[in-house]
């Protein structure tokens, strides 16, 4: 070969080489880097407190309560049946940064610790070289309240705002939230390392007085409801319609909208939008005028309280609408797998994509009660079954089918299935129930046994 060719070559292999490592420098400063490695997607997790899917005009609702999400997450994966994992915001919370459910982590209360030993979310994403932060706004997320403030290199829990009702129970409102992760991400932020930011706002929780009316609703004709059904603190002043509740609750929606276009604003301003992972969610929802407490949560696990919404914005990935449920402890391993991360054995939640439409998920509250009853569901498809378990025994039990009965109102009779003995071997377990075998069908009996409940 002449050599004056074989130079040519080299040099055109050598200019290929820089041309090449010049893009996936590029790819990888922009978060795009499609190799894993150092070049993972920076990764922002979004939980708004106390918020119903059916409640957002990005899923269909009539009211533009938020067209801040409309317009960033109209290319979004919407998952139609998402749920919580529990009821209350503790428990829900950890479930979501563990992917276990609240039998697993421990923390099924207020005010208890994540044990040390439990892994979390941020742990692992630390371990892998992300910069972790936390900006939180609801008291009982505190770090002394959960600890989880010591899984993050950053923790902001202040919560100096006494709600209107409850003097001793602070909060920090939408603005300031989005202030103090807008303040991290431009000012403590390393650029070299992948982030893991995690904003967590308390609007719009009860009591609903939105700090700032960003949408005015009304409603034509007053809905008369019994104020007995509706907690002290969560009252309103002087309000007795019902309607005006759900108006002022939907005013907090679109308040807390406005703060979180925000945060999206500021991630496309500084270029990171696009090569990041987002993921919008919530701890759990709330009755609204509904079953037998109005504007409250943590005490059952009707739809009301348990479905929340599940929004996920992914790099080159166009959105779908999706009907297969999905749960709370699917956000940690989800987000593993999109950074590129094994996905540790023994966690309860699954990848969003592995999910199947008959999979179970499992549901859990707290009755609000002199006693410590609980309220325990399973899903599977659009099939639901939920037991109330007090005394060490099961005192009642129902089942819907969600597609004929969406607001649970005339429950049918106990069917049979795998969601059935999912859930009594899950009572069996989680809250020391005697099941008497007489009680179960030939294939819920089998199916104990195979779980080691029954001998």
């Amino acid at each position: 070969m002449d050599r004056s060719v074989g130079a040519r070559r080299l040099s055109l292999i050598l200019v290929l080489f820089c041309v090449v490592a010049a893009a996936l420098l590029v790819l990888a400063r922009a978060g795009l880097w499609p190799f894993g490695g150092a070049g993972k997607p920076d990764i922002l997790l979004i939980t708004v407190d106390t918020l119903r899917p059916d409640h957002l005009s990005l899923y269909g609702y009539g009211r533009p309560t938020s067209p801040e999400l409309d317009r960033y997450f109209a290319d979004a994966d919407l998952y139609r049946r998402a749920y919580s994992a529990h009821a209350c915001t503790p428990p829900a919370t950890v479930s979501l940064l563990t992917g276990l459910y609240p039998p697993q982590h421990g923390v099924r209360k207020f005010f208890r610790p994540l044990r040390p030993e439990v892994a979390t979310l941020p742990d692992r994403l630390r371990a892998a070289g992300y910069q972790t932060a936390a900006v939180v706004s609801n008291y009982v997320l505190r770090g002394e309240s959960t600890d989880l403030s010591s899984r993050f290199d950053h923790y902001d829990d202040v919560t100096d705002e006494a709600q209107p009702t409850r003097k001793r129970f602070f909060e920090r409102r939408g603005s300031r939230t989005t202030d103090a992760a807008l303040s991290w991400l431009r000012e403590r932020r390393d650029p070299a390392r992948p982030h893991f930011l995690w904003v967590h706002y308390m609007d719009p929780h009860s009591p609903y007085m939105a700090p700032e009316v960003v949408t005015d609703f009304s409603h034509p004709s007053p809905i008369e409801i019994d104020l007995q059904r509706v907690r002290r603190h969560t009252r309103l002043p002087r309000v007795k319609d019902g309607g005006e509740y759900v108006d002022r609750y939907d005013e907090e929606i679109a308040y807390v909208d406005r703060h979180i276009g925000r945060l999206l604003d500021a991630y496309r301003e500084l270029s990171l939008l696009d090569g990041a992972v987002v993921v919008l969610t919530a701890d759990h929802g709330e009755n609204l005028i509904e079953h037998e407490r109005y504007f409250n949560h943590c005490s059952h696990v009707w739809d009301s309280i348990m479905r929340i919404p599940m929004v996920v914005r992914r790099p080159r990935h166009p959105g779908r609408r999706i009907d297969v449920p999905v749960s709370l402890v699917d956000v940690a391993p989800s987000l593993l797998q999109y950074a590129g991360l094994p996905v540790p054995e023994g966690l309860d939640g699954k990848p969003f994509e592995s999910r199947a439409p008959d999979d179970l998920i499992h549901l859990a509250a707290i009755y609000q009660t002199d006693t410590d009853d609980v309220a325990i569901g399973v899903v599977s498809g659009s099939h639901k079954w939920g037991v109330k378990i007090g005394g060490g025994e099961i005192r009642e039990r129902w089942f819907f089918d969600l597609d004929d009965d969406p607001g649970e109102l005339e429950p049918g009779p106990w069917r049979r299935g795998e969601g059935a003995a999912g859930l009594l071997a899950r009572a069996a377990h989680d809250h020391g129930v005697a099941l008497q075998p007489e009680t179960l069908s030939p294939r819920e009996r089998e199916a104990m046994r195979a779980l080691g409940y029954l001998e």
